[in-house]
């Protein structure tokens, strides 16, 4: 590394870019790609003030603070992201609520963690707060959306082993 010049510049060599990383973890790299994902086809669906706030709220998973704190973050008033938010069809609370909808189904979906945790990682101060969100949401408890979901992909598997076999 050097320094006072033009640009400073960092060259890493390319084997210790290739080395594996003695801690990874490929359940969560996985469930951040899927994020990533996720964020990326979320990009078109949202715009204005609308797709600030999301993005906002998505740097940091599990902190939802009020509509005021987030208004002061992004150095507005309240009332002029609120009347924003209503011109583009949105509230804060309903983009709160569809965004925790959205991270629950994947964290059932694609980790195993317990109810508790996923509450815990969606900011609600008892997973019983959680399930009730859930339920308003789908119509079925978190437990039962996750069974669902894993006799889904059981089903999906058998079918293309059979169709593999087939062939």
């Amino acid at each position: 590394m050097s320094f006072r010049h033009h640009c400073t510049e960092l060259h890493i060599p390319d084997a210790v870019l290739s080395t594996p990383l003695p801690h990874s973890d490929p359940q969560t790299a996985h469930l951040t790609e899927r994020q990533c994902e996720f964020l990326v086809a979320q990009l078109d669906r949202y715009s204005g003030s609308t797709e600030e706030i999301r993005r906002h709220l998505l740097a940091r998973p599990g902190h939802f603070p009020g509509l005021e704190e987030i208004a002061i973050e992004l150095g507005r008033s309240a009332r002029r992201l609120r009347r924003q938010l209503q011109v583009e069809g949105c509230s804060y609370s309903l983009l709160v609520s569809e965004l925790r909808y959205q991270l629950a189904r994947e964290y059932l979906e694609l980790i195993n963690l317990s109810i508790h945790e996923i509450a815990d990682l969606l900011g609600y101060s008892e997973p019983s707060n959680f399930t009730h969100a859930f339920r308003k949401w789908s119509g079925r408890a978190p437990a039962q959306y996750r069974i669902e979901r894993e006799a889904e992909a059981a089903v999906a598997q058998s079918r293309k082993a059979l169709h593999e076999r087939a062939q």
